[in-house]
């Protein structure tokens, strides 16, 4: 709370703060005035790597893009077509294979929309992540 002396006028203002941990363990901070909102995320960079918050968060040329450099070679085959697959989950796409339908029918984010992944068409940060786990694929299968 400020006091702030206008010229014809002494008013206060106020100003909230709140945060919460959303899904993939980013957390959101907010500050709210009589004026404005302003919205920060920070970014989680910790633990085992949450395949929904790295396809939330695509890839970007910033200290996240560093750690998604880091994390995505020492996944596995299988956790890389997860994590691929993850991104196309957020746009609501049908699984044909079992596994993965079983998979993200689980979760409470998804809904099967009937799309297929060639109906998506997926932003800059999340298309350059797929690209750069279908090279890690390839790599992985020569």
């Amino acid at each position: 709370m400020y006091n702030v002396e206008g010229p014809q006028k002494r008013y206060i203002l106020i100003f909230c703060t709140s945060w919460y941990v959303g899904f993939g363990g980013n957390i959101y901070y907010y500050i709210a005035g009589e004026e404005y909102t302003e919205v920060f995320r920070i970014r989680r960079t910790w633990g085992d790597p949450d395949f929904y918050a790295m396809a939330i968060n695509g890839y970007t040329d910033d200290e996240y893009g560093k750690y998604v450099d880091e994390v995505l070679p020492t996944l596995s085959k299988s956790d890389l077509r997860l994590l691929r697959n993850t991104i196309f989950a957020l746009y609501g796409v049908h699984f044909k294979s079992e596994d993965l339908s079983k998979h993200f029918d689980k979760k409470v984010w998804y809904t099967d929309e009937g799309k297929t992944s060639a109906e998506v068409t997926l932003p800059a940060h999340r298309q350059k992540l797929v690209e750069m786990i279908q090279e890690l694929e390839k790599k992985l299968r020569e």
